[in-house]
C-alpha cells in the first residue's frame, strides 16, 4: 500500500471487524502549536514520546463520538494553591475539574480515619500514579490510596488527585479513578462496556472484539469527556492550574479539514474520497499545543488490506474554500500526458558580426597606440645606450608589430591544426637552447675584448681546476712578528685539528645510518640479487628452493611450474600470471598475500598450505586438493574449483564471486562468514561443515548435501536448486529471502528455530521431524510439502500455500496460520492447541484426531 500523507503529523493503520465485516481503520493525526502550525511527522513521535512515556497515546478503532484527554502537571502557583487547588479543562461546551491534594496520610483517632495533610502541594503530574489506586486495586496497581486491610492504612498515604465531590473520607471508601487520561482497559468503568467473552467469540470472533461491545467501551477515557457526537474542529478551549506561568491558557482548535482517497487493487472502481470524523482531542496546555485524531472505517476485502493500493491526503485550513473532489484526485493522482506535444523546429537568427568586430577593433587600436608609444622610447634609450658604449644600433632594424585589423582576420578561414609531434618538439628546444648558448658566448666575448681581456685565456683558465691552498705556506709568508706568528700557527692547527674531528664524527653518524637503512631494507623490502632473481626459469626456481633461498615477492609470468615439487616453499606476496601449475606439489607453503591471475592449477596439491588474503581471478583449479588450507579472508572472481578438496579447510570470511564449486568436497570445513555470489554448488558435498553465518546470493544448489552443517543465521537470497540436502543441519535464525526457489528440500530432523523464509519455494519439501519453533514464514509454498511429525510451536505462517501438505501429528501448540491455503492439507493427529487461525481457506483439510482446544480453524474454514 503506497501512503501519500505528508502533511499529516502521524498515521495509524488497525484491523477491525464490526460484525462480519472487515475494516482498516485509517486515523490521520495533526499535532498543531498556537500558531496552528502542524508539527512534521519526521518530529512528532519523538515529542509525543517525550510527554506521554509509557502512557498509550491510542488504540486506532474508531470512536462513535468525540472525546478529549488531557496530559501535563498541575502547577501551584501561590501560596493557597500550595495547599490543595482545583484544574479545570474545557473544550467546546464540555468541563471536568479535577481536585489536585497536598500529600496527606491517614490517621487514626477516636473519631475515626481523618486525612492529615503532610507537607506542601509541589508540580504534580496528573497521571495515574497520583491517583486512587494499589497493587491490589486492578482499576489501577500502580496508583496509592487503596488498602485492602483498613488497619494497615496507618500512616500511610492517600490519593492526591479526586474527582470532583467525590472526596474520600475513609480507607473503605472506593472512589472512580480521577484522571484525564485514557482509562486502563482493565479499568471498572471500561470492563462493564466490553461484550461477551465465551467459546463463541474465541471460536468466530477472536482476535476481534465481540459484537455485543458497547460502543462506550472505544471512548477509551471517562464518560465525562465525550461529547454528544464529533468535534466540529473550531471549538474553544481553555485549562486552569496546568501551565507554569500562567494560571490558565485558552485557545481554539485550528479547524483543519483533512481530506482522504482511497485508490483500490480493482481499477474498475474510481478513486473515492472516505469521510473523516475527528473524535479524538488531546490537549497539551504546558505546550499549549494540541492533538487531532481524524478517524474513517475503511471496509476491505483483504484482512491485511492488500485490496488498496493507495491512501492520499489532502489538507484543507479554515479559511481555505471546500475543493470538489475531483479537483483534489487529479492533484493526488496526475494523469500523464496523452501524447507529446511535437514543436516545429526554429530557425536560428541569423549571426551579425558587424558590432563584435568593431568593439573589437576599438579595444584593440587603444593598445596598439599604448604599445607603439612605449616601442619608441625603448628605441630612444637602447640608441642612446649604444652612443654611449660606442656601439652600432639602427631602429629601423627593431620595427613594430604590424596592427591586427579583426575585419580581415575574422574572415580568414582557421588553419588547420598539426598533428603534434614529440619528436619534432624535443628538436626544436635543443635547436632553440643551443642558439641561446652561443649568443650568451658571443656576447661574453664582444664584452671581454672591450676590457682588453684575452678572451681564449680566460676560457681555458675557467676550465682548469682550482689550485690547492696551502694555509700554513701562505701563514708563513705573512711577514709577522715571530711570537704573533707562533701564536697564529698554534690557532690554526687547533682549528685544523677540530675540523677534522667534526668531519670524522659526521662520517661516522652517516655510516651508521646507512647500516641502519640497509638492515630496514631487508627486514622490510629485500632486495633480491640481480643475477639469481631476475629471468626466472622453471630449473632455477626449482634451484632456488632446493638452496633454501626465499621465493617471496617474485613476479612470475608464463612460466610452466607443471609437477614440480615447491612443498614447503615461501612464496609470501608472489603474483603467478598466466602461469600452468597443472599436479604441482605445494604441500605447506606458505602462499600468503599470492596472487594466481589466468593460472591453472588442475589437480595440484595445496594441502595444509597458507593462503590468507590471497586473490584468484581467473584461475581453473579443478581436482586441486585444498585439505585442511587455511583460506582465510581470499577472493576469487570467474575461478573454476570443480571438483576440488577443500575437507577441513579454513575458507573464514572468504568471498568468491562467480565461481564454480561443481561437486567440491567441503565436509567439515570452516565456513563461517563466507560470501557467495552467483556462484554454482551443484553436487557439491559440505556434510558437517560450519556456516555460520555465511551469506549465499543468486547460488545454485542443485542436489547439494549440506546434512548436519551449521547454517545459523546464515542468509540465502535468490537461492535455486532442487533436492538441496538439509538434513539435521542447525538452521536456527537462517533468512531465506528474495524468492529461493528449493523444490524437494530435505530439512528432515533440521532445527529451524527462529527461522525468517520470505516467499521461497519450498513445494515437495521434507520437513520429517524439523523444529520450526517461533519460526516465521511468509508468502511461501509448502505445497505437497510432509511435514510428518515437525515440532512447529508459536511458528506464525502468513500467506503460506500448504495445499495437499501432510503434517499429521505435527505439534503446532500456540501457532498461527494467516491467510493460509490448507486445500487437502492433512493434519491428522495434530496437535493445534491455542492455534490462531485468520483468513484461513481450503476444503477437505483432514482435522480428525487433532487436539483442537483453543482453536477455532474448524470455524474458519466453515466461514472461509
Amino acid at each position: 500500500m503506497q501512503l501519500k500523507c505528508e502533511q499529516a503529523s502521524l498515521l495509524l493503520l488497525a484491523n477491525a471487524k464490526p460484525l462480519d465485516l472487515h475494516c482498516v481503520v485509517v486515523t490521520l493525526g495533526l499535532l498543531v502549536d498556537a500558531e496552528d502550525q502542524v508539527m512534521a511527522a519526521g518530529e512528532t513521535w519523538a515529542w509525543l514520546t517525550e510527554r506521554l512515556g509509557k502512557q498509550m497515546l491510542d488504540r486506532g478503532l474508531k470512536k462513535s463520538r468525540g472525546t478529549f484527554a488531557v496530559q501535563g502537571k498541575a502547577y501551584p502557583l501561590t501560596d493557597m494553591q500550595r495547599g490543595g487547588m482545583a484544574v479545570r479543562v474545557r473544550l467546546g461546551d464540555m468541563e471536568k475539574t479535577l481536585h489536585v491534594l497536598a500529600p496527606r496520610q491517614w490517621r487514626k483517632g477516636p473519631l475515626g480515619w481523618t486525612p492529615v495533610v503532610s507537607g506542601q502541594l509541589d508540580n504534580l503530574p496528573l497521571d495515574f500514579e497520583s491517583a486512587y489506586g494499589g497493587n491490589k486495586w486492578p482499576d489501577n496497581p500502580t496508583g496509592k490510596g487503596h488498602y485492602p486491610e483498613v488497619d494497615a492504612a496507618q500512616g500511610m498515604p492517600l490519593a492526591q488527585l479526586e474527582v470532583a465531590n467525590a472526596t474520600v473520607v475513609d480507607p473503605n471508601d472506593r472512589p472512580a479513578l480521577a484522571s484525564f487520561l485514557p482509562l486502563p482497559v482493565q479499568s471498572a468503568e471500561r470492563r462493564q462496556y466490553m461484550g461477551t467473552l465465551d467459546e463463541h467469540w474465541t471460536a468466530y470472533r477472536a482476535p476481534f472484539l465481540p459484537t455485543d461491545t458497547d460502543a462506550r467501551w472505544f471512548d477509551e477515557v471517562a464518560q465525562d469527556q465525550c461529547n454528544a457526537g464529533f468535534w466540529r474542529g473550531d471549538e474553544a478551549w481553555s485549562i486552569s492550574g496546568m501551565h507554569p506561568t500562567e494560571a490558565r491558557v485558552a485557545g481554539r482548535l485550528p479547524g483543519l479539514r483533512p481530506r482522504l482517497f482511497i485508490e483500490r487493487a480493482d481499477k474498475r472502481v474510481p478513486v473515492t474520497e472516505m469521510s473523516m470524523d475527528l473524535d479524538t482531542v488531546w490537549l497539551f496546555p504546558d505546550a499549549q499545543s494540541a492533538l487531532l485524531l481524524y478517524r474513517v472505517e475503511v471496509p476491505v476485502l483483504d484482512i491485511d488490506a492488500q485490496d488498496i493500493v493507495k491512501l492520499a491526503m489532502a489538507l484543507e485550513r479554515a479559511g481555505d474554500p471546500v475543493l470538489d473532489a475531483q479537483v483534489w484526485i487529479e492533484r493526488l493522482w496526475p494523469r500523464p500526458p496523452v501524447e507529446s506535444v511535437k514543436v516545429a523546429p526554429v530557425e536560428p537568427t541569423p549571426f551579425d558580426s558587424g558590432p563584435i568586430i568593431a568593439s573589437l577593433q576599438a579595444v584593440a587600436d587603444a593598445q596598439y597606440a599604448a604599445l607603439s608609444a612605449t616601442h619608441e622610447q625603448c628605441m630612444q634609450y637602447a640608441q642612446m645606450m649604444a652612443t654611449r658604449m660606442n656601439l652600432p644600433f639602427n631602429p629601423t632594424d627593431y620595427p613594430p608589430s604590424a596592427k591586427t585589423d579583426f575585419t580581415v582576420l575574422m574572415r580568414e578561414p582557421m588553419r588547420p591544426l598539426k598533428p603534434f609531434d614529440p619528436e619534432a618538439l624535443a628538436l626544436e628546444i635543443d635547436s632553440e637552447i643551443a642558439k641561446a648558448k652561443a649568443q650568451g658566448m658571443e656576447y661574453a666575448q664582444q664584452m671581454m675584448t672591450r676590457l682588453g681581456i684575452d678572451a681564449e685565456q680566460a676560457l681555458a683558465r675557467a676550465k682548469q681546476p682550482a689550485p690547492k691552498v696551502d694555509i700554513m705556506d701562505m701563514l708563513e709568508r705573512l711577514e709577522l712578528p715571530p711570537d704573533q706568528q707562533a701564536q697564529a700557527k698554534e690557532k690554526l692547527t687547533a682549528a685544523i685539528a677540530e675540523s677534522q674531528a667534526v668531519e670524522a664524527e659526521i662520517d661516522r653518524v652517516l655510516s651508521v645510518m646507512n647500516k641502519a637503512l640497509a638492515a630496514d631494507r631487508i627486514q622490510f623490502a629485500p632486495i633480491l640479487p640481480l643475477p639469481e632473481y631476475c629471468s626466472l626459469t622453471r630449473e632455477r626456481l626449482l634451484a632456488l628452493h632446493a638452496a633454501g633461498k626465499t621465493l617471496q615477492d617474485l613476479s612470475l609470468e608464463s612460466l610452466d611450474l607443471c609437477e614440480i615439487d615447491l612443498s614447503s616453499a615461501d612464496l609470501r606476496n608472489t603474483t603467478f600470471m598466466s602461469c600452468k601449475l597443472n599436479g604441482t606439489r605445494l604441500q605447506n607453503a606458505d602462499l600468503s598475500h599470492c596472487q594466481f591471475i589466468d593460472c591453472d592449477l588442475g589437480a595440484s596439491d595445496l594441502s595444509k598450505a597458507r593462503l590468507q588474503d590471497a586473490m584468484f581471478h581467473r584461475v581453473l583449479c579443478q581436482g586441486a586438493s585444498f585439505c585442511g588450507t587455511s583460506l582465510i579472508d581470499i577472493r576469487a572472481q570467474n575461478c573454476d574449483f570443480s571438483a576440488a578438496d577443500f575437507t577441513e579447510a579454513n575458507l573464514q570470511q572468504a568471498q568468491l564471486n562467480e565461481c564454480s564449486l561443481d561437486k567440491a568436497q567441503l565436509s567439515n570445513a570452516n565456513l563461517s562468514k563466507l560470501r557467495l555470489n552467483k556462484c554454482d554448488l551443484s553436487g557439491a558435498r559440505l556434510t558437517d561443515s560450519n556456516l555460520h553465518k555465511a551469506k549465499l546470493y543468486d547460488c545454485t544448489l542443485d542436489a547439494t548435501d549440506m546434512r548436519r552443517a551449521n547454517l545459523s543465521k546464515a542468509d540465502f537470497a535468490k537461492v535455486v536448486g532442487r533436492d538441496l540436502d538439509l538434513r539435521e543441519c542447525n538452521l536456527q535464525n537462517l533468512r531465506l529471502a528474495a524468492h529461493c526457489v528449493l523444490p524437494g528440500v530435505r530439512l528432515d530432523d533440521a532445527d529451524l528455530t527462529a527461522a525468517s523464509f520470505q516467499d521461497a519455494d519450498l513445494n515437495h519439501a521434507s520437513l520429517r521431524g524439523a523444529r520450526l519453533n517461533d519460526a516465521l514464514l511468509s508468502g511461501c509454498d509448502l505445497s505437497d510439502s510432509d511435514g510428518v511429525g515437525l515440532v512447529a510451536q508459536g511458528v506464525y505462517l502468513s500467506g503460506c500455500d500448504l495445499s495437499r501438505a501432510d503434517w499429521s501429528g505435527a505439534n503446532l501448540l500456540n501457532g498461527r496460520l494467516r491467510k493460509v491455503c490448507l486445500e487437502q492439507a492433512n493434519l491428522s493427529g495434530s496437535n493445534l492447541h491455542g492455534l490462531a487461525s485468520d483468513a484461513v481457506h481450503g476444503s477437505g483439510v483432514r482435522l480428525e484426531q487433532a487436539l483442537m482446544t483453543r482453536c477455532r480453524l474448524k470455524e474458519s474454514l466453515t466461514h472461509a
